[in-house]
């Protein structure tokens, strides 16, 4: 009878979480549109469901370098070129601007695509999103400690989860960190992140740009919805696997989306330092589910040519089946979310047979700004300047994966696939029904 009984409170729990997250989204994905002004929802009434299919820019579309003659061709056909080439991108696409007549949007120019050169040949240039971002993300940031016992380390290394474990694991192990970037001094708070470092003074984060509950550019003294998210991504990389060489790449605007085009470069810049693991906390759904093709020819052009490196991905946090590129890429390690046990997998997470594996990513503990932060909805203001916090989602599940990768590569001596091919075929062996294939930190 207890059983039952706890069971209806943890489903009751979650259903009360879950309408809090759809209360958040209309107001967090406004916020973000308005400081995008290229970029566009879908479905027009996105606001009425309360959903999001994808995010797009309405000015561009994709194409790969082989295909770009016809589709320019068929572009003058529609009426919908411009007169500039395209900007060709390092890795065999080509970014097209369009112009889309006043009774269309960029989805039906690429419908209209679709009919006479096949589909995907042109795809439209997807927005990215933190998976903790936009679409209902899991939670907001909680404190856990006060900021006045963030002055004692003791206290600080207990409130970790995952705790810092064997110094030596990850020792010569590089790992890019694509994400919001990092935070200046978070060391001085959090000192098991000494020695990650930005790849450019541009990819160091100001946590404050934007005015919460507005639609400002402006300083207002709380952290922004997404700020800290790479310097918590770097600093759980760094309790699994704390003698890990990680590297931050800033990837997001002040609007907290980064166009797909521009990831790739990003990452194809990030190549230049031969990391072995690549930690990916963003990502996006597609129109039609169609692959990102920036992603797939990133994969047939550089990431298949590398060999060992590994590009691992979060798995999403609107708890569906949809797949989310690009970690449902076969090629990908996709990482879902489950409670710290591995008993239930979370009630936020997306889940299928495209997801690799599942592991935890519900309050997960780690460095965040040294600010207060105000919730999206009520606006409450949470003391989270002791720079530590708790926080949910599978942009959390994602850095321990890559984290046990790069421990198990220092141990054995395997390179980042065959390290990820075993923790892979470990995680199935821990299969649970109603989860997945399951790893631990």
């Amino acid at each position: 009878m207890s059983e039952d009984r706890n069971e209806f409170q943890e489903s009751a729990a979650r259903e009360r979480i879950n309408e809090a997250t759809l209360q958040r989204l209309v107001p967090e994905v406004q916020t973000a549109l308005e400081n995008a002004p290229d970029v566009r929802a879908w479905p027009l009434n996105w606001h009425d469901d309360k959903w999001v299919d994808y995010f797009y820019h309405s000015s561009s579309l994709l194409t790969r370098d082989r295909d770009l003659p016809r589709v320019q061709d068929a572009l003058r056909a529609l009426g919908a070129w411009r007169d500039d080439a395209g900007d060709s991108l390092t890795t065999g696409v080509t970014r097209l601007g369009v112009s889309v007549r006043e009774s269309q949007h960029t989805p039906d120019l690429v419908e209209d695509l679709d009919s006479r050169l096949g589909a995907g040949v042109a795809t439209l240039d997807h927005a990215f999103i933190l998976t903790g971002l936009l679409h209902c993300p899991a939670t907001e940031p909680e404190p856990v400690i006060t900021p006045a016992a963030a002055y004692d380390p003791t206290v600080v290394r207990d409130a970790l989860w995952p705790g810092i474990g064997d110094l030596s694991a990850g020792r010569d192990v590089a790992v890019s960190v694509v994400d919001t970037g990092l935070l200046a001094g978070a060391n001085a708070w959090a000192p098991w992140i000494e020695g990650v470092r930005p790849d450019t003074s541009a990819d160091i984060e100001d946590p404050d740009q934007l005015t919460v509950n507005s639609m400002k550019h402006d300083m207002d003294g709380f952290a922004d919805p997404y700020a800290g998210h790479g310097t918590f991504v770097s600093g759980v990389i760094r309790c699994v696997a704390p003698a890990s060489e990680v590297v931050v790449e800033r990837i997001l605007d002040v609007s907290g989306f980064a166009r797909e085009s521009r990831l790739i470069q990003q990452i194809h810049d990030a190549l230049a330092h031969s990391p072995d693991i690549i930690s990916m906390s963003a990502g996006c759904y597609t129109r039609r589910n169609i692959p990102s093709l920036a992603f797939q020819v990133l994969w047939e052009e550089r990431l298949s040519q590398l060999g060992g490196i590994v590009l691992v991905a979060a798995a999403g946090n609107q708890s569906v089946t949809t797949p989310f590129w690009p970690a449902a890429f076969p090629w990908c390690v996709g990482v879902g979310s489950m409670s710290r046990d591995g008993q239930r997998r979370s009630w936020f997470s997306n889940h299928g047979a495209w997801v690799d594996v599942y592991a935890p990513g519900e309050d997960i503990v780690n460095a965040y700004a040294h600010m207060k932060y105000k919730t999206i909805v009520d606006g409450d203001v949470r003391d989270t300047s002791a720079g530590i916090v708790s926080w949910s989602g599978t942009s959390f599940s994602t850095p321990i994966v890559a984290g046990l990768i790069a421990a198990r590569m220092s141990r054995t001596g395997e390179n980042a696939r065959q390290a990820a091919d075993a923790l892979l075929v470990a995680a199935r062996g821990q299969f649970r029904p109603g989860v997945g294939p399951r790893l631990f930190p």
